[in-house]
This record gives structure tokens, C-alpha cells and sequence, in this order.
């Protein structure tokens, strides 16, 4: 990756980190280990909210930004997880998909 591709990889970062903050979601995710995130998926050239586009989400769509809680999905992958009612765990109280099954 060139000086400037990093660059411009940079400002893609902090307009994410940006928009979290504006949705008032936690952004833990060093610049060092998004972009790492985003290479190791083999989609950095397919990121977008287009038909098709790759996007970082949130595990079930829960919880802060972090590098344990995010993956690459598609668009459409994530705005399916958005829509999955989600209830909190009556044992520990974090918040769960249905769909989910927990280990205690």
C-alpha cells in the first residue's frame, strides 16, 4: 500500500469512526487493525453501501466497534442483522439475537 493509498485509507477511518460517534456506538478499533481488518477480508476494493458493497458490521449488530466485534459483510447482510429483534440474556445481560444460543 502506497504512502497515499494510506493516506486516503486514513480519512475513510475517521469518517467511519465519525459516523459511529454520530449513532452514539462505541469505536474501539485502532486505524492499525480497521485497515488490517478490511485487507485480511479480501474486500477493501468492494467497501460500499452499493448492491453488492462490503460494509464493517457489528456482530448482531450490538456493542461498540471493536476489533473482536466487527466483521465483513455484505450491505445487505447487514441491514438483515438490524432487523433481527434482539433480547437481553436474563444470565449475564448482555443483549442477544433470538437466533443465538449462549454459553455460561
Amino acid at each position: 500500500m502506497t504512502k497515499e493509498d494510506k493516506r486516503k485509507a486514513r480519512i475513510k477511518y475517521m469518517t467511519h469512526k465519525r459516523d459511529a460517534w454520530r449513532r452514539k456506538i462505541p469505536f474501539e478499533i485502532t486505524f492499525e487493525d480497521w485497515l488490517e481488518i478490511w485487507i485480511l477480508s479480501g474486500h477493501w476494493d468492494h467497501r460500499g453501501k452499493f448492491p453488492g458493497g462490503y460494509v464493517m458490521g457489528r456482530i448482531g449488530d450490538v456493542g461498540p466497534y471493536a476489533k473482536n466485534n466487527v466483521h465483513i459483510i455484505t450491505s445487505h447482510q447487514n441491514a438483515l442483522e438490524r432487523t433481527v429483534p434482539k433480547v437481553s440474556c436474563v444470565l449475564c445481560g448482555r443483549i442477544i439475537q433470538f437466533c443465538q444460543l449462549t454459553n455460561h
